[in-house]
């Protein structure tokens, strides 16, 4: 094996004569160098004794007891707020779950509770349907006389007919002759007109027939004389028949207390004044028997027309046996009419 001096120049220098520390390193004591290296690695130092000791090197590798010995007290500190923080936290948190709980079980209560009523009400007509269920259950109030609907229908349309009449006659005028009064006695409508000569009157007669051309006017008479400013004339003719009632009629008896307050009411409803009610006999009227009332009014004609209507169409129990309505002392001109009517009501 050839030998290698390590102090020889590569380009063939002088060779250089070592020292006499120097050895000639073969491979083999290279080996050896190599092995006495590895050996004093792995022996752990002797430990000093005495006082020329000298205090061992920090290490860098601590251990995490020695860091925790070490530790200074304020991270202890932190160390045991960061410990008690996650517990506030979990009581906050259990506290919103069982808010949370308690709100959805009451909430959970209140939508059953609601639910009740309606299931509860849609039973109610599927039992009063059920075709096992009495008759009382669908029609729970007793049913009305037969002969007493057909009262109340006749006196309905009795009282349309002589109200649509009257409000006609007062509507037509002809020259100088106008309405002053009319009555109704039994089955005769009669009309006074005031009329400054005889041929006024015929006129007004002319244009009353265009109005009701199928009524007949039986009479005609001057019965007052009124000077030069002409005088009146009555036209007499028979009462309008009168056509049954369009539709059903429903109403009942009326108590005379109840009769009474419901006229007061019409007459402040349409603006009448000098409202005058009283109580007279019994009387038979038809199948039935009925008290008689006695009414006066005062007011517009429009007023005392709407009346009529009204006391026609809400208290079918009321039939207008007599009406005596006109211009007070006959005057034409006025503003306001009086009306007194005599009335048969149906009172229990």
């Amino acid at each position: 094996m050839k030998k290698f001096n390590l102090w020889e120049d590569p380009e063939g220098t002088p060779e250089k004569k070592p020292s006499e520390f120097e050895e000639e390193i073969t491979p083999d004591t290279l080996d050896e160098l190599i092995q006495t290296r590895e050996a004093a690695e792995e022996t752990p130092p002797p430990e000093p004794t005495g006082l020329d000791a000298e205090p061992a090197p920090e290490s860098t590798d601590t251990t995490a007891e020695d860091m925790n010995l070490d530790a200074p007290e304020p991270e202890e500190e932190v160390a045991g707020f960061e410990s008690s923080f996650p517990k506030k936290r979990v009581f906050l948190i259990l506290g919103i779950v069982i808010v949370l709980i308690l709100g959805g079980v009451l909430l959970f209560i209140l939508l059953s509770s609601s639910e009740e009523t309606p299931s509860t009400a849609e039973t109610t007509p599927q039992e009063s349907v059920s075709p096992n269920a009495p008759e009382t259950q669908t029609q729970p109030q007793p049913a009305i006389d037969p002969a007493l609907l057909r009262q109340l229908a006749a006196n309905k349309a009795h009282n349309e007919a002589i109200t649509k009449l009257t409000g006609s006659v007062f509507a037509t005028r002809a020259g100088g002759a106008a309405p002053a009064f009319v009555v109704t006695e039994g089955n005769n409508f009669i009309i006074t007109v005031h009329a400054a000569t005889v041929d006024d009157a015929a006129r007004f007669r002319m244009a009353f027939k265009e109005k009701f051309p199928n009524v007949t006017i039986s009479s005609m008479g001057k019965s007052v004389n009124a000077g030069g400013k002409g005088g009146y004339w009555d036209l007499a003719l028979p009462m309008p028949a009168a056509k049954p009632a369009s539709s059903g009629v429903e109403g009942k008896r009326l108590s005379a207390a109840a009769f009474q307050n419901g006229v007061q009411q019409l007459a402040r409803q349409n603006g009448l004044r000098n409202v005058k009610i009283q109580k007279g006999p019994w009387v038979a009227d038809g199948a039935f028997r009925s008290q008689i009332f006695y009414v006066e009014v005062n007011g517009k004609l429009n007023n005392i027309i709407a009346f009529l209507n009204q006391l026609t169409n809400d208290f079918p129990a009321a039939r207008i046996a007599k009406l005596r309505m006109g211009y007070p002392n006959f005057n034409t001109n006025a503003p306001r009419v009086d009306a007194q009517l005599d009335i048969y009501v149906l009172t229990e």
